[in-house]
This record gives structure tokens, sequence and C-alpha cells, in this order.
């Protein structure tokens, strides 16, 4: 189930700008107090202006319970929709513009409340019209896009949660030649400064060379390395020590002598209770030392232009 809250899916805003987004970050959003009240604002609008015309075919006082479904509906539509298209293999992924996205969920519950109007009051009792569906459409593209454009980045800056990311550069896969020869065994040899290679920069872990755009978290397991990639868990006997020596200060930093935190995964600094975490962009908490406090703050503040946040 984690798995599948994580999946991301790259979206366009308003002005072109793409950005990927989670159903699980998405929701951890609107779960926030100040997302709850822009729903609750949505909510309200829907209500008080009846763009669907239910007025017509329902009594009055059917009408809070039904907007109110309707927002719901909507949400969990839209909330599932990077979920549901993340499944498909990754070049047949689309970039989905946010108006778009909006207007094809309101498209399904403009649908279900047709269908609830006819049980309800018969084939004449009739929701759909064009000047209904322009105006609602015309309403949820703007809630959808005030909500990306303001909402979204205010909230998760009050919530000290991580802001909209442009998406990674896609990984290039070298070819494989057809006849390799065998390579003679030799002692590994010392780490060097982080390299290139035919995927891209790479970190040398142990015998493993490991695209540092994959990597999400590094930490030390006593003679051993664990690094979190995309899509699976690599364990390498190292140092941790060596492997940090081969990046770059814009790389990422360390929180602990335990972790290593790359650039693309980092996300809000959150003072719980006596203790500092960084929280990571797949929701992963990483403790943060108080001796370096001050060093992960900085960092921050250079390269993501995040400040310290309460959570």
């Amino acid at each position: 189930m984690r798995r599948f809250l994580i999946q991301r899916l790259v979206f366009l805003d308003l002005a072109g700008r793409p950005f990927e987004l989670s159903s699980g970050r998405l929701a951890r959003v609107l779960l926030r107090p100040y997302g709850l009240l822009y729903l609750l604002l949505c909510y309200a609008t829907l209500l008080a202006t009846d763009p669907a015309a239910l007025g017509t075919v329902f009594p009055a006082p059917v009408l809070p319970p039904l907007y109110f479904g309707v927002t719901l509906g909507y949400v969990l539509i839209f909330c599932a929709l990077p979920a549901v298209l993340a499944m498909l293999p990754e070049r047949l992924r689309p970039r989905v513009p946010t108006v778009a996205a909006g207007l094809v969920t309101a498209t399904l519950m403009v649908l279900a409340l047709e269908v609830l109007a006819r049980t309800a009051g018969g084939p004449e009792a009739s929701l759909i019209s064009l000047r209904r569906m322009v105006g609602i459409l015309m309403l949820v593209g703007f809630f959808d896009s005030v909500f990306f454009l303001f909402a979204y980045p205010a909230i998760a800056r009050r919530g000290g949660l991580p802001p909209l990311e442009a998406p990674r550069a896609p990984a290039r896969r070298a070819s494989t030649p057809a006849l390799a020869a065998p390579e003679p065994e030799a002692a590994p040899p010392a780490p060097a400064a982080l390299t290139e290679d035919p995927e891209g920069r790479a970190l040398v872990v142990g015998s493993t060379r490991v695209p540092i755009e994959r990597v999400l978290l590094i930490e030390a397991r006593q003679h051993h390395v664990q690094v979190t990639l995309e899509d699976r868990v690599l364990t390498q006997r190292a140092r941790l020590a060596d492997v940090v020596a081969q990046t770059r200060p814009e790389d990422g930093f360390q929180p602990h002598r335990s972790f290593w935190v790359p650039h693309r995964a980092a996300g809000a600094l959150i003072h719980d209770g006596k203790r500092h975490v960084v929280r990571l962009t797949n929701d992963k908490e990483v403790p943060v030392a108080r001796t370096r406090l001050p060093e992960v703050e900085t960092w921050l503040a250079r390269y993501k232009k995040i400040a310290r946040s309460r959570g």
C-alpha cells in the first residue's frame, strides 16, 4: 500500500511548469489544517452557487450532504490519479496538466450526479447541459489553479512538508557490448571523487556503482552501507565516510554520522519535541544530531531554500 501511495506522476501547472506529485503527498497536504480549510471553502462555494443545479431535482435539505459527497469524491479521485497513472511503464506515463486532471475528475462526478438525478427524478430530471458544464468546468479549473499555484506551497511550508519539485531527469541507459573480456581480479580501488558513467554521475558503494540521481538515502549499518533507491534497497560492505567523500557539497548532507541525505530527497527540517528530524520526500524521517543542526539548517537554506519548520 505504501508503495502505491509514493508513486510519482509528473503534472504541469497552469504556467506549463512540470512538477512531481504522489498520491500520499497530496493527501498529506490536504489533511493539514489549512488544506482542510481550503476544501471547506471549495465545499461552501459549491453549496452557495449550486453549479450543477441540484436544487432543481433534490429538496434543499439534501443539497449539503450531496455536495459534501461531491467534494469528497472529487478529492479521492484526484488523489488516486498519480498512483493509478504511475502504474504505467515510465515511457508511457503522460505529463498531466492539473487543469486537465481536474476537468476529467469533475466530468466523472457530473456523470455520477446525472445518474443519481435520473434515478431520483426520472429521465426528465437531467442535470447535464452545455451552460452548466461550462460553469462547472470553469469553477473546477479555478479551484485547481489556485490550489497548485498558491495554496499547496503555503500549506506545505506551514506544515513542514516538502515543496513541489521539478521532475528528475531520466537516466540514460548505456548499450551492453555483445562480448566483454573478463576482467582480472584485483583489490578494489580507493574511493575516488564522484565519477561520470554512462548513466550519469555515480557513487562507488562497495563493488557497485550507483547513479546518484536514484539515491533516496544512505545509511551506515555496522560494517555495511544501506542505500535506499527508488525501487530497491542495496546493502554493500563499505564505509559511509568513503561514500560521502565522493560527493560534492550540493549533492547532499549528513544530518547524523550514520546518514547521508541526497539533494533530491531532502525535505523540511522539523522540530519534534526535544529532537530535530529531516523529513524526506518519501515521508521517512532522519534524525539530526545536535552538533550538526547548524550545518543542516545552512545547507537546506542554501540549496533547498527551506527554513526550519515546526511539525
